[in-house]
């Protein structure tokens, strides 16, 4: 592990029941759990989705010094698709 990072995103799908893995190299521009969060939720969803919709998403992700020695490092977010009325 380097820079705190585990260097793994993990993708389950709960109604196929499947799941895959994917490096984060690609998301390293994007600072800790929200930005890469924030960036998933954006790009793997249609924004025009209901939020309670099968097809909508809850992305984790920890923050970027969550497994470092820096002590009270355990930040989590959570995101997902809301509406404002």
């Amino acid at each position: 592990m380097a820079f705190g990072r585990a260097g793994k995103i993990l993708f389950v799908n709960l109604t196929k029941r499947s799941f895959y893995s994917e490096k984060t190299d690609k998301y390293l521009s994007y600072i800790g759990g929200r930005g890469i969060n924030q960036w998933l939720l954006f790009n793997s969803i249609n924004q025009q989705i209901n939020p309670l919709d099968p097809e909508s998403v809850i992305v984790l992700g920890s923050g970027p010094l969550v497994g470092t020695l820096v002590p009270a490092a355990n930040r989590l977010a959570i995101d997902f698709r809301n509406v404002m009325n």
